[in-house]
């Protein structure tokens, strides 16, 4: 396979070139063996450096644990330690601390320390037996030829490329059997969940305990993980299955929890208010466990709910899945904004003042959250997203207001900003020049004489793209005639060229750190005067003693004459100094002070207002500072971090994922369709931040039948969006005939659709055995465990741009999706997801109840609609595999036949996209004026065409985009 070069700023080579340079040539001579030397210790490095290392040398190096993560002889030839041998070591070593308690351990102590008794002779000797190969907690002993064997194969065995998307041999999977049973004993656990469960009329299937041994234990191992755990991984992930109790084994154990401390995420805020009643109750202590969340029109004051600075006092902690995504979005976030306002919630504004997010949520008295489980599936990741639209407004904001304003104006620092951010934007302009979209250019890094001579030499004209610069680096050339035979010209000659088709490039932030920009001596007394707080954007995040020794402040500290206060001349100096340390980057500094500029400018516009007699309104003034913040924010993370340039025919930005894994420590994830979810699939690798943990997966569905029904489009286009309000309500006619006809006696039936289609459905509904919820409610929620059928209307289709975040987070590099992050992947990320949805939907269910001693449900019909093509049935071959032993039939629908009779309108427009497709074989866009002749459609009627949302709905389904230039010129992107 050919690999194209990496277009992303090559930061790794300084790591290569050390590498290189440690290795012994002389020594090998003709022999030499690059993987000889140079064995590195990953464990021994910062978890940055490690991945730089392992990224940067890839296959060039030997890493610790390489190809066998967690394997029993990574540690050499070992006893190992059992569960009963690693309870006795803890047991002898809390016998002797008590031995021990209140002797001497001074050496200058006079006091001659007493001789041990027997007994303590007899204990500690055995610790000393003991000790050593249960330091680390249970593992498997290893032989000499065990450990003779593991050598082999690491050193021997064919390794996986790190920069793979799937380390087959490098997963970090792990079995619950080998996990400790403290501090909650495992029996003692599964016996009272089962009471708690019988109690709720609850069967207890043969196999159930068995999981939740497993569950115990595995809640046990994330408090007291072992050694094997690789540093990287924040999530122990276990694919649950609905049924087993899961929540109710949450609850019990966290109550058992008789000195550790513990948080949980779940979906919605009256679960989490549920949680800490049933917490409480099993407890026996009213006051063990609380939750927090947000107090809107909806979710009222509860009597469990406490304010965020007051969690830390509590031992049990619940929140919501929205709120853990916020408290991990606003750690990450700068403490100032435009308006200098702490942006909190209700009473919380003062009370979370000083106080950091880490301190209320993950901390407990003075200590980390020992405990931490999220309950259900939870997006890992925040997306960070700036278009081009918004970047270029931003930009003549600026412009405006130095226009307008003549204090701005004035001050130089203005105008470098500016010029700053300008200069960032050229920058993406040509980068984004060089990603290949078509079928006649590509990318090359140089265009050196070796590449002039092989394209003249096959009659190929050298034609640069829009962006092209001399001495720039990469170069895109297109109108190739025969573009295949070129690339296999290029590759054969060895010359390094990107050639296949992609929407996205990653840039590295080294690369934005040497844009032109402003430096901290630009910055005038102006602007940092008014920074909020004054010297916050100033100062340096980690400041050692050494960097403060020749300040101007150290001066002043040290003048004997100081007395704590400060003149004017030396307030200046203290700020000049803050000034000088500062650690931003030019872009960032420069967003800083156009964040000061906006607000100065805002605040006159208000203040024009005002004058001329409008009242104030400090809503209004909040809404514009936070439009702009948000924006701000995204141009500041931007400046300081890797990111990606996402382009497609509709749309182009900025864009970073932000994990959201670390900030509360490791954490259990139960996610009952983790086993499909692409996501905890390519995370799940060497120095990724996903551990699976095998659990049984004991569930039977003989008593299940799924219904299919083929041929029906389940985009929202083809259901009601931009459809007329008549055609719209006509085809819910349709879809609630066919669910009332499904239905008989003693028959519920929940129905999942989109949101704005339910009002729709309701209206033809009128029989209370039919229930309705909308994607995105259904996740979880077991509020329809009642309902023998379900049916989904409608799939929810998400943008590819939310599968490029996925993917982007999974990978935990941009590097890695630069390189990898094509249709292939995008298209096997959307399925997973289409396919989470659909399981997820059918769960909600009697289905999700076990029933029987085999695992099995009571008898549930799964009713859906699918068109007939190849990502479709890839989908349900997925859903399908998660139902063992179900039933699955073809189904004809009864009831009103869907409208097919369409708008005269609707038929122009899909003329229109036939002609386009057809196009598209051989045209890159499409002229409006000379489509409108070749299907002899009038100017005004294509203007209604073009206006239509079923036209926008089809271009976008199709990769088309319709542009209008200054009102000329307009045409269709084909590709």
């Amino acid at each position: 396979m050919n690999r194209d070069f990496d277009d992303f700023y090559d930061e790794f080579d300084c790591i290569r070139q050390q590498h290189s340079d440690g290795l012994d040539h002389d020594q090998y001579g003709d022999y030499y063996d690059p993987n000889s030397e140079n064995y590195y210790d990953l464990d021994s490095f910062s978890l940055e450096y490690a991945k730089s290392l392992f990224f940067g040398l890839g296959s060039l190096a030997r890493y610790k644990g390489f190809n066998l993560v967690g394997h029993k002889c990574a540690g050499g030839v070992t006893e190992g330690c059992s569960q009963d041998e690693y309870d006795r070591t803890q047991y002898l070593k809390e016998q002797l601390n008590q031995a021990y308690d209140g002797q001497s351990l001074n050496l200058f102590d006079d006091v001659e320390p007493s001789s041990p008794t027997d007994e303590e002779f007899e204990l500690e000797s055995e610790l000393n037996k003991l000790g050593d190969r249960c330091l680390n907690g249970v593992c498997e002993p290893c032989t000499s030829k065990e450990f003779t064997e593991y050598i082999s194969r690491s050193i021997g065995a064919e390794k996986d490329d790190p920069h793979d998307l799937y380390h087959l041999n490098n997963q970090t999977v792990l079995d619950p059997v080998d996990m400790p049973s403290f501090p909650v004993e495992p029996s003692s656990f599964v016996e009272k969940v089962v009471e708690q469960l019988t109690s709720h009329n609850v069967h207890i299937s043969d196999q159930m305990p068995e999981v939740l041994e497993h569950l115990c234990r595995l809640f046990n191992f994330s408090i007291k993980p072992n050694s094997k755990l690789p540093r990287t991984v924040k999530n122990l992930v276990f694919p649950a299955q609905t049924g087993i109790g899961k929540s109710v084994s949450v609850q019990v154990y966290v109550s058992l929890l008789s000195e550790h401390s513990s948080i949980i995420v779940v979906s919605k805020v009256e679960e989490a208010i549920k949680y800490c009643e049933s917490i409480n109750r099993l407890a026996g202590d009213d006051n063990y466990a609380r939750c927090y969340y947000s107090l809107t029109d909806k979710n009222s004051n509860h009597s469990l709910r406490v304010d965020a600075d007051k969690l830390r006092s509590y031992r049990c902690i619940v929140i919501t899945h929205n709120m853990f995504r916020r408290i991990n979005i606003e750690q990450e976030k700068p403490s100032h904004d435009l308006g200098g306002v702490y942006q909190g919630s209700g009473s919380d504004k003062s009370s979370m003042r000083g106080i950091s997010i880490a301190e209320c949520y993950g901390a407990y008295n003075n200590g980390t959250r020992d405990f931490v489980c999220i309950d259900e599936k939870l997006s890992f990741f925040e997306q960070v997203k700036l278009d081009y639209s918004e970047l270029n407004r931003l930009i003549d904001s600026i412009e405006l207001a130095l226009d307008q304003s003549k204090e701005l104006k004035a001050v130089g620092t203005s105008h470098k900003a500016l010029k700053a951010i300008k200069a960032f934007r050229d920058f993406v302009l040509f980068k984004d020049d060089k990603i290949v979209m078509s079928n006649d250019s590509i990318s090359l890094k140089s265009l050196c004489a070796e590449a002039r001579d092989v394209l003249s030499g096959m009659g190929e004209k050298i034609t640069y793209s829009e962006r092209f610069k001399f001495n720039g680096s990469p170069i895109r050339l297109v109108g190739l005639r025969d573009k295949d035979a070129v690339v296999s010209a290029l590759r054969k000659s060895k010359i390094p060229l990107q050639a296949r088709k992609r929407n996205v490039m990653g840039i590295s932030a080294s690369e934005v750190m040497k844009l032109p920009s402003i430096r901290p001596e630009d910055v005038e007394p102006y602007y940092y005067e008014k920074f909020d707080p004054v010297i916050a954007n100033c100062l340096p995040r980690e400041e050692s003693e050494s960097s403060l020794e020749n300040s101007e402040l150290d001066k002043l500290f040290d003048d004997p004459s100081f007395n704590g206060g400060l003149s004017d001349e030396q307030v200046e100096a203290f700020k000049r100094s803050a000034l000088a340390r500062n650690e931003q980057t030019g872009l960032e500094l420069a967003s800083s002070v156009i964040r000061t500029m906006l607000s100065i400018r805002v605040e006159e516009l208000l203040s024009s207002l005002e004058a001329l007699g409008a009242k104030k309104n400090s809503s209004y003034r909040r809404n514009t500072l936070d439009a702009l913040n948000e924006q701000l924010d995204a141009l500041r993370y931007f400046s300081k971090n890797d990111f990606l340039i996402y382009k497609t025919n509709v749309q182009k930005a900025l864009l970073a994922t932000e994990n959201l894994v670390n900030h509360l420590g490791l954490s259990v994830v139960l996610d009952a369709t983790a086993n499909i979810n692409e996501y905890y699939q390519v995370a799940n690798r060497f120095l990724g931040h996903v551990a699976l943990v095998k659990a049984p997966q004991i569930r039977n569905y003989q008593n299940l039948t799924i219904h299919k029904a083929v041929g029906f489009s389940q985009a929202r286009s083809a259901i009601y969006k931009g459809k007329t309000s008549q055609d719209a309500q006509a085809i819910a006619k349709s879809y609630a005939s066919y669910a009332l006809n499904e239905l008989g006696d003693g028959d519920k039936l929940l129905i999942i659709c989109h949101k704005d289609f339910a009002g729709l459905l309701k209206k033809e509904v009128s029989d209370n055995r039919i229930e309705f919820t909308h994607w995105g409610n259904h996740v979880g929620r077991n509020d329809w465990s009642h309902c023998n059928k379900v049916m989904l209307i409608g799939w929810n289709y998400l943008p590819p741009i939310e599968h490029v975040s996925a993917i982007s987070a999974s990978l935990d590099s941009v590097l890695l999706t630069s390189r990898y992050l094509d249709d292939e992947l995008l298209e096997t990320f959307a399925i997973s997801q289409l396919a989470d949805d659909l399981v997820q939907g059918l769960m909600r269910s009697q289905a999700r109840v076990i029933s029987t001693n085999d695992s099995d449900c009571r008898p549930t019909s799964f009713y859906l609609f699918y068109k007939d093509d190849e990502k479709s049935k890839r989908v349900l071959e997925l859903v399908e595999s998660q139902f063992r032993g179900c039933s699955v039939v073809d189904w004809q629908p009864n009831g009103k036949e869907l409208p097919k009779k369409k708008t005269k309108r609707n038929k122009n427009v899909d003329r229109v996209i036939q002609f386009l497709i057809e196009k598209s074989k051989s045209y890159e866009t499409y002229l409006r004026s000379d489509l409108q002749a070749d299907l002899n459609i009038n100017k005004s009627t294509m203007g209604r065409l073009i206006d239509s949302e079923y036209m926008k709905d089809l271009l976008s389904e199709n990769g088309f985009a319709f542009r209008n230039k200054d009102g000329k010129s307009q045409h269709f992107i084909l590709r």
